[in-house]
């Protein structure tokens, strides 16, 4: 027995229906998650009956008569809105005085397309806007990417503005944000640090060692040492006015 050339065509995709359905009730149902073959009915003759000209137009009555077997259920199923939706299609292509020859595998394409997986993907992304939404803020996403990182020494305003934002503090290995933002200063890397360690730093003796731990710039600020030049100096000024006191007397 020959096999049907039907059988390879494209069909009505199961997702696109039941998005179909969801749409119907949000758009012209009471958004109750329930629909009526009134309700698809409505529906239909605002979307898809207008796909061929003339309108193809249908009454909740005809989708109970004719495709349902007279039963007329407050809700319908999937399985029902498909085969519905499928014996409407196909019924709409045979139709002898539409102006352009349409069948039924280009109706059944252009359903789902416009039913499927775009539709799909749209709602998927709304879903995924709400969950971030809901989801609490990244403490380290600045709210503009472009704007400039505080200046050393100044203190940050949130912990988006340090570099290290994710990472541990670089003496104590307790992680950044576990320290009070009033504690941190911004570095030249634009790395913090607490101010206190900071302040270490720039005393040490060794001016080799007063720089930021990841850039190696110099840390300005601190009490400044004096040289032995300027303290031998202050010595033999301060030798030359004792003399000089001594011969007075």
């Amino acid at each position: 027995m020959a096999a049907l050339k039907n059988l390879d065509d494209p069909y009505l995709n199961s997702d696109a229906v039941a998005n179909y359905m969801r749409f119907a009730d949000l758009e012209v149902g009471d958004g109750n998650g329930e629909l009526s073959s009134e309700e698809l009915a409505q529906f239909m003759n605002q979307n898809i009956a207008t796909w061929v000209t003339p309108s193809s137009l249908t009454t909740g009555d005809q989708i109970s008569r004719v495709v349902l077997w007279g039963s007329l259920p407050e809700s319908l199923t999937h399985f029902q809105v498909y085969y519905v939706l499928g014996v409407y299609l196909w019924q709409t292509s045979r139709r002898p005085d539409l102006e352009a020859g349409v069948n039924y595998v280009q109706l059944v394409t252009h359903f789902n397309q416009t039913y499927g997986n775009g539709q799909q993907q749209q709602q998927q992304q709304q879903q995924q806007q709400q969950q971030q939404q809901q989801q609490p803020a990244d403490p380290c996403v600045r709210p503009n990417p472009d704007a400039p990182f505080p200046a050393y020494p100044a203190r940050p305003e949130t912990y988006a503005d340090c570099r290290n934002c994710d990472d541990e503090d670089i003496i104590t290995t307790d992680p950044l944000q576990d320290i009070p933002l009033e504690e941190l200063v911004v570095l030249p890397s634009r790395n913090c640090m607490r101010g206190a360690d900071v302040q270490r730093i720039i005393d040490e003796r060794d001016p080799r060692r007063r720089v930021d731990p990841w850039s190696r710039q110099p840390l300005t600020g601190g009490k400044k040492r004096r040289s032995r030049k300027a303290k031998k100096t202050k010595k033999s000024r301060k030798t030359k006015k004792s003399r000089k006191s001594r011969k007075v007397k």
